[in-house]
């Protein structure tokens, strides 16, 4: 990325007046990535309108941390965290399965298959979703934003998240590691990579417009 876009790229929480517009990069980031494709099919159209149907129900309650990386102030980046002992994935989906809706069904088996697999990890924290504008991949956007969340991230817990395959090498240079897998009845399995967040990290420098007065390095959840 070139100096003046990194210096002009903010990293801060999203406000509930841009939760809209972060909707929106998680949906465009993730329509066409291949777990997309296996969920919802090969219809473009299709696969469009129903995952942004699924996307659009998030809500920003829902997440300990909500960052965002703008443009101006235009969102073209989103992370969504869980802190430790309030991680999502753990609850997992209600013990009833829905009846008659493929994806539906699908999608409730696999968020019991997850959480499971979370249950079984110590206590940590959670990266539900990264993502980026798929325009602007490339351009280390991705890399702020995960420098962002877990400088936000109490030390002496993991952090977990799961990606795809073709998603791994990126989090591997970046300090996690695979831990195990997670059966998707849509397809391929999911991995469940963890990093742990040292005690004695060092703090993030302060860059142009970016937030830090969530810095903690020995907080302890409860």
């Amino acid at each position: 990325m070139a100096g003046g876009a990194v210096a002009a790229l903010r990293v801060r929480t999203i406000q509930a007046h841009e939760w809209p517009g972060a909707v929106g990069v998680i949906h465009r980031a993730l329509f066409d990535e291949p777990f997309a494709r296996q969920t919802y099919g090969e219809s473009v159209l299709a696969r469009w309108g129903r995952s942004y149907e699924d996307y659009v129900a998030l809500r920003r309650e829902h997440y300990s941390i909500a960052l965002g990386a703008f443009a101006g102030r235009v969102v073209v980046g989103v992370v969504l965290a869980s802190l430790p002992r309030a991680c999502r994935a753990c609850t997992g989906p209600s013990d009833t399965a829905p009846e008659g809706d493929t994806v539906e069904v699908m999608e409730w088996q696999y968020g019991c298959d997850r959480a499971a697999v979370h249950r079984a990890q110590p206590a940590h924290a959670w990266i539900s979703k990264m993502t980026v504008e798929p325009p602007l991949h490339g351009l280390g956007i991705g890399r702020r934003l995960l420098g962002a969340v877990t400088a936000r991230l109490p030390a002496g817990f993991p952090v977990l998240l799961e990606c795809e395959t073709h998603r791994e090498s990126f989090y591997l240079a970046s300090g996690f590691r695979r831990v195990t897998t997670i059966s998707d009845p849509a397809g391929a399995d999911v991995l469940l990579l963890r990093r742990d967040i040292d005690e004695d990290r060092t703090p993030p420098q302060r860059r142009p417009g970016e937030e830090l007065n969530a810095y903690r390095p020995a907080v302890r959840a409860r």
